[in-house]
């Protein structure tokens, strides 16, 4: 059982590849949650810029 100061989250099989990525890609973080957070901020950009995309598509064809 987790104690107090962890939460058991999920994500999106997508999102765990993009930490895998960051995680394989980079030589040195201070810790833990940098690499975290950068590979979700990555996701998050992706999948802004994968809708803009779309939505342009759709627009214009």
């Amino acid at each position: 059982m987790l104690d107090d100061s962890h939460e058991l989250i999920y994500v999106p099989e997508c999102l765990v590849q993009e930490i895998d990525d960051v995680i394989k890609n980079s030589r040195l973080y201070r810790n833990r949650e940098d690499f975290v957070f950068d590979a979700i901020e990555k996701f998050i950009s992706d999948a802004v810029k994968e809708k803009i995309e779309r939505s342009y598509i759709r627009k214009y064809g």
